[in-house]
């Protein structure tokens, strides 16, 4: 149990924090100043040293090289005393546990410098074996240009070593890298340090001029919340590897079901989300007037069925528009398209896109499901011809009646949110949907209330009713098994049990103990819940006692 170090926020595998020593430290952070390191036992024996409030101590250690087989590291590990203040073990990914402390220092972290399927091997086995809510240090190896991504990593604490270092050595460090001092004209830098001359400089000098932290480009999906309420900003391929943007997509293409009778028809994405509030997309539903079962076409997301237009990230993000996709995006929608239209197996597909990029991504498409696409535009989407051809195209199409879209609306979000056909299993044949798109609620045969749907982020947020049809449904769910209480208002990480590995932040889960069934939103992935020894696990809605 961590006494000293607590999470107070997570995204991805990168938490906020507190280190709860007499002035409390906010991570993630820079320990140089509050680090009071024991000693190695390497050389002579080290005494525990006595109580500290004001310090993290490194409890005395024998750090080993990477590499060290694990029999060897397993014989040299010292036994890690007991102490009431905060404390920090030193260890290796062989020699990593649960041993009590408030922080683990990753032994060698130097030595992963510069191999990064290394580091990434290492960084994972430890965090993996130490407690989940306990803090985690990798001294000397942070600059400029890795502290953020170290961070969003999931590394707590840091030092300026490696930084002071290398500016003794004359590199000029920048968030961008680093370059040797003699070799600028001018700094680039605004900072106090950075208006001296640069005559003025000398080895003796830090070195260590940060601008601001580079943005981070890579998640982790198990520790990735189902939404945030930040906007996503697309802005080079890296944003195609996200989770989230990963997550979505694999979500369409296996557990989204088609339930409108239509034709697809897909058209361009729009820079107004949801796409069915711009202009653009109003003009196609005038001409399509519900004869059509419109799927948005986008980079970064790949493809969007009308049903999912406000579910995460799909209204989220904000792309650069140059008027050029590259390879990599043309590529990769082009797969999403191909696995969705391989799922949803329509009888008639007409593409209302514009040439180029958009043509490409239906034309590779095509190639790979054998399918034939109708195209209805001859130059741009909204032009008077080519509404008129895309009307032309669905002429004697039978149209579909609202209602009908926000039934298939709710279900398809239920799909996706819970698991393939669960829109159908959680519901059942009879359920109706009131309220007003995109504010929809569910409601069962007999009037009770199952759901609503959250307009700002396309989920569906059950009622006690709603949880306990998903529980007696076949559909899998979502449990966090606490002990024998009622929780009122958030359950805490202590009365956590068991929690499913599935669960991530963000998720519907249900919460069943001997005393209580409950209904809420995970505050943290699952294993997080059941390794946590304080903070949020779940952010209660209903709740009734048994």
């Amino acid at each position: 149990m961590t006494e000293h170090f607590e999470v107070h926020a997570r995204d991805a595998a990168a938490r906020r924090g507190e280190l709860r020593l007499a002035d409390p430290l906010g991570t993630p952070a820079l320990v140089d100043d509050v680090l009071d390191d024991a000693g190695s036992r390497w050389h002579e024996p080290r005494e525990v040293p006595e109580d500290d409030p004001a310090s993290l101590t490194v409890l005395p250690h024998r750090a080993l090289p990477p590499g060290t087989e694990p029999p060897v590291a397993a014989a040299f590990a010292p036994d890690v005393p007991d102490v009431d203040y905060p404390s920090a073990a030193v260890v290796s990914p062989a020699t990593a546990d649960d041993h009590g402390t408030d922080a683990y220092v990753l032994a060698g972290a130097t030595g992963y410098v510069g191999h990064a399927e290394a580091f990434v091997d290492a960084l994972l086995a430890v965090k993996d074996a130490i407690p989940a809510d306990a803090a985690l240090y990798l001294p000397g190896v942070a600059t400029p240009a890795n502290a953020a991504t170290l961070a969003y990593a999931g590394v707590d604490l840091l030092d300026e070593k490696r930084a002071r270092a290398r500016g003794l050595e004359g590199v000029y460090l920048t968030t961008d890298g680093e370059t040797f001092l003699e070799d600028l004209a001018e700094l680039p830098c605004a900072c106090e340090a950075c208006r001296t001359p640069i005559a003025e400089f000398s080895r003796d000098d830090d070195g260590d001029a940060a601008a601001d932290v580079l943005d981070l480009i890579e998640d982790f999906e198990a520790r990735t919340p189902v939404f945030r309420r930040n906007e996503l900003l697309a802005a080079t391929d890296d944003t195609l590897r996200r989770a989230e943007i990963q997550r979505f997509a694999d979500r369409v293409t296996s557990r989204y079901r088609r339930r409108l009778d239509a034709p697809l028809v897909v058209v361009p994405c729009s820079a107004r989300k949801p796409y069915s509030d711009s202009r653009s997309h109003r003009q196609f539903t005038d001409a399509i007037a519900y004869r059509g079962h419109v799927v948005s076409m986008s980079s970064p997301i790949g493809v969007v069925p009308n049903e999912l237009e406000t579910t995460y990230p799909a209204q989220h993000y904000d792309s650069v528009v140059t008027g050029r996709w590259t390879e990599t995006e043309i590529e990769f929608v082009a797969s999403v398209l191909a696995r969705y239209l391989e799922r949803a197996d329509y009888d008639r597909h007409v593409a209302h896109v514009p040439p180029e990029a958009y043509r490409e991504v239906c034309e590779r498409a095509a190639a790979r499901t054998g399918i034939d696409f109708e195209y209805t535009v001859a130059d741009h989407p909204t032009t008077d011809a080519s509404l008129a051809a895309l009307e032309d195209a669905l002429a004697g199409q039978d149209s579909y009646r609202m209602s009908a879209r926000e039934q298939a609306t709710v279900r398809a979000i239920a799909d996706v949110q819970f698991g393939d056909g669960a829109g159908d299993q959680v519901f059942g044949p009879d359920a109706e949907t009131t309220g007003r798109y995109p504010k929809l609620r569910v409601r069962d045969a007999g009037g009770d209330q199952l759901a609503t749907m959250v307009a700002q982020y396309g989920t569906l947020s059950l009622t006690l009713a709603g949880a306990r049809a998903w529980r007696d449904s076949d559909a899998p769910t979502k449990t966090v098994r606490i002990d024998d209480f009622v929780p009122s208002g958030s359950v805490l990480a202590p009365g956590v049990l068991d929690a499913d590995e599935a669960i991530r932040p963000g998720d519907e889960v249900l919460v069943e103990g001997p005393a209580a069934f409950a209904v809420g939103r995970a505050a943290c992935h699952g294993e997080a819940m059941v390794e946590s020894t304080r903070g949020v696990a779940v952010d209660v809605r209903h709740c009734t006692a048994r």
